[in-house]
C-alpha cells in the first residue's frame, strides 16, 4: 500500500495495546535513523528480530507502514536505502506522533518521543560493512515513502471564497493576509495543534515558577501580586517551540549524502510544487546534487514538517497559541519579518512574542537592536486586523514619513471596514468586547516608548551568513589588500553570482578570495542580496540606511615599481533616483569616475604605490530605496565578472 492514511486505518483495527505498541516501535525505528542517518546499522532490520516480527510484520497495517517509511525487503532483512531522506523520515515520524496524539491513546509519546523501554529490543543489528546491496527486484518506487505521498494525506486548510474590496495593491495584501488568518479559528486545526503540545508538562513547569514567585512575594509582603498561570505558561510555550518543536533552516541538508547545501535557484517543476508555489532548490557542496526545500504556508503541513524560517515559525506559533486558548494574532512587518502577539488578560494588553528569538514583550528590538526602519506592521487574527506599527517604533514622526503605500485615512478606513465585515456574524457582546479592547490598544499605541537594554540586542535566529545576506548584521572586515608583484599587468575581478574574487596574472595563474566582504578594504552598511524569485544577485546598502560604502585597496609589492595605468570596470544598476559614486584614490590624488560610466581608464594615479577604489551607494525612493542603487547585479547562474580592476606598472624614476 502507498497510502499512509490507509495504513494507519489498518493499524487502528488492532487492539489498543497492539496499535500503540506498533506506533511507538515505528517511531523508535525512525528516530534511530534520524539521529544517525549515515550509520548503516540503523538502516538494517533483521526479520528474525522477535519484536519486529511479532509487533510490526505480523500486525495488520504494520508491514505497510514499514514500507511507507522506505524499507525494502531483501532476503532475510529489511533495508532502508540511502536515497530515503531524513526529511521524509521526519515527516513520517511526525505524522505517526500526531496520529497517536489525536486518538484515544494520547500522551504516549509527548514526553518521550524516542519510545519507551518496551520497544528497546529494536536495536541496530550488527553489520560488517555498508548497507547490503538491495536486489533489483526489491526496488519499487511505490514502496518508498516520499514527501509528496505523505502530503497528499494531509487535511489542508480550506477557506471560504474571498472577494477584494479595494483597488490599492497594498490594501489587497492586507485583505489577503486577513482572510488567511481565518484558519486560526478552525477548531479541527486547533485540535491537531493541541495534540502535539506537551501541555501538561508545560503547565506543571509554569505552575512551579508561579508558586515560587508567590512564596517570594509572600515573604516580601507584596500585596499587589496579580500574576496568573498564563503569565508563566506563555514563556514556557515559547521556549518549548524554539528549542524542542521547530527547527530553523537556512539551507537543508543534502537528501542524498547529508552534506551542506547552498541556495541554487527557485524550482518551476510542477511535480515539486505541491501545496506551495515556492520551492527553493539547494545544491550540495559535496555531491553537487539538488535538494528541494518547499516553503509551505499551510499550517497543517507545518505541524508535520516543523521547519522553516520566520514565516513558517510565526504562522505555526500563532496557531499553537490559539490552540492553547489564547487570543493570538500574526504580525507582519513590511520590511520582511513575521512574529506573533498574544493578548494577556492579566495585563490587559497584547504581548509581542517572537518564536524565532524566544523573546517576549520586547517590541522595540527590531528598530533598536536589528536596525530595521519599520513602516507598516499589521496584526492579523481571525476576528481583527490592526495597524500596530507604533508599538514597534520609538520615533513615530520618522515612521510616518516612510509610509507611502496609501494615505493614513485610506488605511484606517480600510481596517475599520474589514473589521466590521468580519465581525458581522459575532455576537453583540463579543463585538462590544473587541471594540473596547481596540480602543484601549489605540491609547497605548499613541505613547512613544524608549528601548530597554534588552531591546538593543541584535538578532540571533538564522546563521551568521543568512543574517549577513539580509543586512541585519555587518561582517567583520580585516581590511584586505590585493598585492601586485608589479612586474607585469595584473587583474583582480569579482563575480557577485560566484561571490568570489580572482587575481589573474599575465602567465595565466589565478588565485581566489571567497566572499564579497573578505576582499574588501573597508565597508559600512553593505550586504549581498539574493533575489531568489528573480534569480538575481548584487551588492546593495543595508535596508533602512541612507547610504552604504565599500572600498578595495590595491598595492604594489615591488619597491622598484609603481602603478602606471588603471582600467576599471564597475557594473551597477540604478532605479528611481538611486546613485552610485565611485572614486579612485592614491597617496597623491583622488579622482571621480564619471557618472553612469561602467568602464574607465585613468593615468591620474600614475606613479602611486597603491590605490583605493570606493563606491558609495545612496538615493532611492520609498521603503525599498536601499534597492535602487545596486553594484554588480547579475543572474545567479552567471559566471561573468561585473567588477574588474586591471593595473599595469612602470619603474620608479
Amino acid at each position: 500500500m502507498d497510502s499512509l492514511k490507509t495504513a494507519l486505518q489498518q493499524l487502528q483495527t488492532n487492539t489498543k495495546e497492539i496499535y500503540e505498541e506498533a506506533i511507538r516501535i515505528l517511531i523508535k525505528i525512525a528516530d534511530n535513523v534520524i539521529k544517525a542517518p549515515t550509520n548503516s546499522k540503523v538502516r538494517l532490520l533483521q526479520k528474525s528480530n522477535l519484536t519486529l516480527s511479532t509487533k510490526i510484520l505480523n500486525v495488520s497495517g504494520g508491514l505497510e507502514c514499514l514500507k511507507l517509511m522506505g524499507f525494502l525487503e531483501d532476503g532475510s532483512v529489511w533495508v532502508l536505502p540511502p536515497s530515503v531522506s531524513v526529511v521524509s523520515l521526519q515527516m513520517f515520524r511526525n505524522a505517526l506522533s500526531q496520529e497517536l496524539n489525536t486518538n484515544v491513546f494520547a500522551q504516549l509519546i509527548q514526553d518521550e518521543p524516542s519510545g519507551s523501554s518496551s520497544d528497546s529490543s529494536i536495536e541496530p543489528e550488527p553489520s560488517k560493512g555498508a548497507i547490503p546491496k538491495v536486489s533489483e527486484s526489491a526496488k519499487s518506487a511505490n514502496d518508498t515513502i516520499s514527501d509528496r505521498k505523505l502530503l497528499h494525506d494531509v487535511p489542508l486548510v480550506v477557506l471560504p471564497p474571498m472577494k477584494y474590496l479595494f483597488t490599492n495593491p497594498f490594501l489587497n495584501e492586507v485583505e489577503l493576509a486577513f482572510h488567511t488568518a481565518l484558519s486560526y479559528a478552525d477548531k479541527d486545526l486547533q485540535n491537531r495543534a493541541l495534540a502535539v503540545i506537551p501541555k501538561l508538562k508545560l503547565e506543571n513547569n509554569a505552575q512551579n515558577r508561579l508558586r515560587k514567585l508567590q512564596e517570594t512575594a509572600k515573604e516580601a509582603k507584596v500585596s499587589d501580586f496579580d500574576y496568573t498561570l498564563d503569565d508563566f505558561l506563555l514563556p514556557e510555550v515559547l521556549d518549548w517551540f524554539k528549542n524542542e518543536f521547530f527547527k530553523w533552516v537556512d539551507s537543508p541538508d543534502c537528501q542524498y549524502c547529508n552534506g551542506n547545501t547552498f541556495f541554487a535557484h527557485m524550482s518551476d517543476d510542477p511535480s515539486l510544487l505541491i501545496h506551495t508555489n515556492r520551492v527553493e532548490m539547494h545544491k550540495c557542496h559535496s555531491c553537487h546534487r539538488l535538494t528541494p526545500f518547499p516553503r509551505y504556508n499551510d499550517v497543517n503541513i507545518l505541524l508535520l514538517t516543523r521547519c522553516g524560517r520566520c514565516g513558517e515559525w510565526a504562522n505555526t506559533f500563532t496557531l499553537i497559541c490559539c490552540a492553547m486558548g489564547w487570543d493570538a494574532r500574526l504580525i507582519v512587518d513590511q520590511t520582511d519579518h513575521v512574529w506573533t502577539e498574544v493578548f494577556m488578560h492579566s495585563q490587559k494588553r497584547w504581548l509581542h512574542c517572537d518564536p524565532c528569538e524566544n523573546v517576549c514583550d520586547t517590541p522595540l528590538m527590531y528598530e533598536n537592536g536589528w536596525g530595521k526602519q519599520v513602516s507598516y506592521v499589521i496584526a492579523y487574527s481571525s476576528e481583527e486586523v490592526q495597524d500596530v506599527t507604533w508599538r514597534y517604533s520609538s520615533n513615530h514622526k520618522t515612521v510616518l514619513r516612510r509610509r507611502t503605500k496609501c494615505t493614513e485615512k485610506e488605511l484606517v478606513d480600510a481596517l475599520i471596514k474589514l473589521r466590521n465585515e468580519r465581525q458581522r456574524s459575532s455576537s453583540k457582546a463579543r463585538v462590544d468586547y473587541l471594540t473596547k479592547r481596540v480602543l484601549l490598544e489605540l491609547v497605548e499605541l499613541m505613547c512613544e516608548k524608549k528601548a530597554s537594554d534588552k531591546e538593543k540586542q541584535g538578532r540571533t535566529s538564522g546563521s551568521e551568513l543568512w543574517r549577513l545576506m539580509r543586512g541585519e548584521i555587518q561582517p567583520k572586515i580585516d581590511s584586505y589588500v590585493f598585492v601586485f608583484k608589479g612586474n607585469e599587468t595584473e587583474t583582480v575581478r569579482y563575480s557577485a553570482a560566484l561571490d568570489k574574487y580572482e587575481c589573474a596574472k599575465k602567465d595565466g595563474s589565478v588565485s581566489s578570495v571567497n566572499g564579497w566582504h573578505a576582499g574588501a578594504f573597508n565597508m559600512t552598511g553593505i550586504f549581498r542580496k539574493e533575489e531568489k524569485d528573480w534569480k538575481m544577485v548584487y551588492l546593495a546598502r543595508a535596508e533602512g540606511t541612507d547610504f552604504g560604502v565599500i572600498s578595495w585597496k590595491f598595492e604594489v609589492e615591488d619597491a622598484t615599481q609603481v602603478i602606471d595605468v588603471v582600467d576599471v570596470k564597475l557594473e551597477h544598476k540604478l532605479y528611481e533616483n538611486g546613485k552610485v559614486e565611485v572614486t579612485i584614490e592614491s597617496n597623491a590624488t583622488t579622482i571621480k569616475m564619471p557618472e553612469n560610466t561602467v568602464e574607465f581608464r585613468t593615468t591620474a594615479v600614475s606613479g602611486s604605490r597603491f590605490i583605493v577604489i570606493t563606491a558609495r551607494l545612496s538615493g532611492g525612493k520609498g521603503d525599498v530605496a536601499w534597492q535602487h542603487a545596486q553594484l554588480f547585479r547579475q543572474t545567479s547562474s552567471s559566471s561573468d565578472f561585473a567588477f574588474i580592476v586591471k593595473c599595469s606598472f612602470k619603474p620608479v624614476h
